[in-house]
Formats: C-alpha cells, structure tokens, sequence
C-alpha cells in the first residue's frame, strides 16, 4: 500500500506500484522496478522497496538511496528526481516531511513541487543540551492537524506547514504535578497528537508499579503514563499526572497513547493497563481532559472490549478498523468476528479497504 487522492491509489507491491482511478478501479499506468532502474541510472533493483512509495497530494514519491523520484499521479510522467531526504511522511497538499539527515535524525520540511528543502525542524533550540538518558533517542515527528511535530527525549517543538514557522517549543517539557509546580524528574516523550490545535503528549512512566492494596478498584490507574495538552502557544492546558478512578465524564487520569487513533471529532483515544493485565480504552477530549467514553476488558462486562491498538483510519471523525469496528465522539461499536480487512486507509474523504483478496474504495455515508 502506498496511499492516494480523492482521484488516484497508488498500490504498491515488490514489483512495482500501480495507479488505480478511485471512480472505477482501472488501473491509470504502473512503473516497475526495472522501469526505476533506468530512471536512476542502473540503481541496484534491490534498491526499490514498496515501503518507500509514498502518495502525496498530487503526486508520487518514490524514495531511494540517497534520492527521491516524482511522478504526476494521473499520467505517471516523472516530474522530478532529486537528492532527497528518507523516510517520507505526507504533508499534504503541497508538502511533505522527511529525514534531511539519516545519521543525525535531523527533520526537514520539503516542497512537493521540486524536492527542495522550506526548512528544517530541529527538535529543540540549538542551544538546549541533549540530556544523557537522550542520547540514544533518536528525534521523531507526526504530521496532523496541519502541524508537524518533532520531539526527542522531553523536548518538543510545533511547526506550521506552509513555510515550517516554529509555532511553540518546549525544551524541558514536564507537565505540572500539582498547582504551578512541575515534576521534579524528567520524563521522556513517546507519543504526540494534535486534535482541534491542541497538542497532546503523552510520556513516558518514571513511577514503578506498586502492589494493589486490599480492595482498591480494578479501574484505578497504576500511572503507567502521564498526558499533557498544549494551547496553540504552548501553554499547558491539562494533564493527567496522579493516580485514582477514571469515569466517563471525570478527568483521564495516568493512561498511555501508545499507537491509538485521534481526531474523532474532538477526541482521541488512550490506553491504561492495569496492575493485574485489565485493559482500558478511553475516548479523552482534547480541549478538557475529560473521559467522552471508555471500554473494558473486563471479562464479567457483556460488552465487547474496544481496543485502541487494532488501529484504523479516521475519516470525517469516525474511525473504522480492520475488524469491521466504528468509533466517535460519541461512542463505539465493537465487532465479534475476526479481523474482517487486511487494513483500511483514509483517502481523503473515502476509505480504502484492503481484503484478503480485493481492493475496494468506500466513500462513508452519514447513518
């Protein structure tokens, strides 16, 4: 799988890629490995992976050692080639974000109309130490939200899409344990969403676990993570430091992103994992902290346990999993047959469903 555009998927496969029309199916041109081959001068055809296909806005990207190769989504001409970066992350419609350095991890914003370099989104200010327990990170970054977002150990920087404005950074960010006091350890973070402008880290757990005392409720956390929520300019709006009982409707307390979905419509999802192996999901609305909606692995619950890290594709702020399972705002519904799909993908505003023997493309209808 490559990706795609509201007119054109691109599926690639260890052959080559293909373009397919979104209105019916056909397949518009393909490039193969020997096509690639020639178009880099007698590059290895090891040098071709499916991985390093990439659709972005108009256009597909086709990462090679040390280069990037463009062609038009709709004829397959190749538009450009170019020295480029690696590890390619769409940031449609006019940009995309990729690794201007592989050996330092340092990350860059790029142009998608020649490959050049906007600028590059350094994870901390030059002048902010890299702290020994970062050392081995390497620096990460999400696109959403029209934002990127670059972070590395507890440092964490916000940039603009359109020409990479730093919008905030953090160079020691710790979230407030308790008034205008922030914790007196470092925590690292591990994960970063960004839902409705607000920016939502979630760090690492520097606390052991302690054992449960007689009769505490299975649904208190164990501060396995902490969050923390930014306004536009990086002021902390929230986080879920402390321990006790998480109810819908009352502030998330602990909890892990992990590799949960966002964006469902105004809400994102996170995890906890309790001492004992009960699973959580929570639905946490980014504005507030508080809990839209939860679901438990509680085996005594007749309800189907919702987790988070089947994944899925968020479109128009409803996310549908490979298990045929939905989730919004307002709540989920969870399936109790086995994994329906190989994977789906939001393509704009349709969904692309991969089976076990077929390729369909769904644009959702409203219940």
């Amino acid at each position: 799988m490559a990706g795609g555009s509201p007119r054109v998927v691109t599926l690639a496969d260890p052959e080559g890629f293909t373009a397919h029309s979104t209105a019916d199916g056909r397949a518009l041109w393909r490039v193969d490995a020997a096509d690639l081959r020639r178009l880099r001068g007698g590059a290895s055809p090891d040098a071709y992976e499916p991985e390093g296909v990439h659709h972005v806005g108009a256009t597909v990207l086709v990462d090679f050692p040390s280069a990037l190769v463009a062609f038009d989504e709709l004829t397959g001409v190749p538009a450009w080639c170019a020295a480029g970066p690696s590890e390619v992350i769409p940031a449609a419609p006019h940009r995309f974000v990729g690794l201007a350095d592989s050996e330092d991890a340092r990350w860059g914003l790029f142009d998608l109309a020649d490959g050049s370099l906007v600028a590059e989104l350094p994870d901390r200010s030059p002048t902010a130490p890299v702290r020994p327990q970062e050392e081995e990170d390497e620096a990460q970054v999400r696109v959403e939200g029209g934002r990127a977002t670059v972070w590395r150990g507890s440092s964490l920087s916000v940039y603009g899409l359109d020409d990479g404005a730093l919008l905030f950074r953090l160079d020691d960010a710790r979230p407030r344990a308790s008034g205008d006091q922030e914790e007196p350890y470092h925590r690292s973070i591990r994960a970063v969403r960004t839902v409705d402008g607000v920016t939502v880290a979630s760090y690492e757990a520097t606390l052991p676990y302690y054992l449960r005392e007689p009769g505490r409720p299975g649904d208190a956390t164990d501060n396995d993570g902490v969050l923390a929520a930014y306004d536009r300019d990086g002021t902390e709006l929230w986080n879920s430091a402390g321990t006790g009982r998480i109810a819908v409707g009352d502030p998330v307390v602990g909890t892990s992103i992990g590799s949960c979905p966002s964006d469902l419509g105004g809400v994102f999802l996170t995890q906890d994992t309790a001492r004992h192996g009960s699973e959580h999901t929570y639905a946490v609305r980014a504005e507030d902290g508080t809990v839209a909606w939860s679901s438990s692995a509680d085996p005594d619950q007749e309800e189907r346990y919702f987790s988070c890290a089947v994944g899925g594709a968020v479109v128009d702020g409803r996310l549908y999993r490979p298990d045929g399972g939905t989730a919004d705002a307002e709540g989920h519904a969870a399936t109790r047959h086995p994994l329906a799909f190989e994977r789906t993908w939001a393509i704009g505003d349709g969904l692309l469903v991969i089976g076990r023997d077929d390729v369909t493309f769904h644009t959702p209808r409203e219940d």
